[in-house]
Formats: structure tokens, sequence, C-alpha cells
């Protein structure tokens, strides 16, 4: 959802992370990350929801690659870091680190719209 709970995950989320899909169901994905990328992965979302309230017209960032950056190559921006790998208006990857584990996940995050553009989830 838009307030950061996971509604669903895959399998290889499951084996990496050691959660179940029925654990991680409606748990928050701040509750998940290790507190010194909660901030971040915070920042990052609110850049996107931010963007797109902004955005005037119906074009994605996945419709046109020219308006993703790799944020290494590019430098960082406000709420970027060296973990993010690729960022857009409406998409973001990058790796964070969780709290149950010591293990870091490749977490892609895309801002998912309604017909009428309205930000509905992330996915």
């Amino acid at each position: 959802g838009l307030d950061g709970r996971v509604l669903d995950c895959n399998t290889e989320f499951e084996i990496v992370s050691g959660y179940s899909k029925d654990e991680i169901k409606h748990q928050s994905l701040f509750n998940l990350l290790a507190s010194n990328d909660i901030d971040g992965l915070f920042q990052v979302l609110g850049r996107m929801l931010k963007e797109a309230a902004t955005t005037d017209d119906d074009t994605t960032a996945g419709d046109n690659p020219e308006d993703a950056t790799i944020s290494k190559a590019a430098g960082a921006d406000a709420g970027s870091s060296d973990k993010d790998l690729l960022s857009s208006k409406s998409y973001w990857s990058g790796i964070v680190s969780q709290r149950r584990r010591n293990v870091d996940l490749l977490m892609n995050i895309t801002l998912t719209r309604t017909a009428e553009g309205i930000p509905k989830f992330f996915n």
C-alpha cells in the first residue's frame, strides 16, 4: 500500500528474507528494514509520491528510459545514496539491509497509479 504495508511477495523474497508470505503480509516495509535504511527508503517513497503529484502528463518513468538515472553515475541527489541502483519518478531499485537477518536485499519498487494517474500503491 501507499503506507508501506506489504501486500504480497514472491517466493525469492521468502527464501532470501526468511519471512513466509503469511508473516510478511500486511507488515510495514519499514518494520523489515535495518534502522539505517529506513530514512533513506522513506525519502525515496516520499519523493516518488511528490513527483507523481507534480507530473503534468500521463507519461510514466517506465515509458521513457531517459527518465531513469543511475544514481552512482549521476551523483547523489536529495534522498539518494550509494545503495540506490536505479531511480526515476515512478521506479526505484536499490539495496537495503533487513532487520531479521544480516542479508542485503535488492529491492525494486514501482509506484502504481490508477487510470487517472493517481498513486494507488507501491509494487
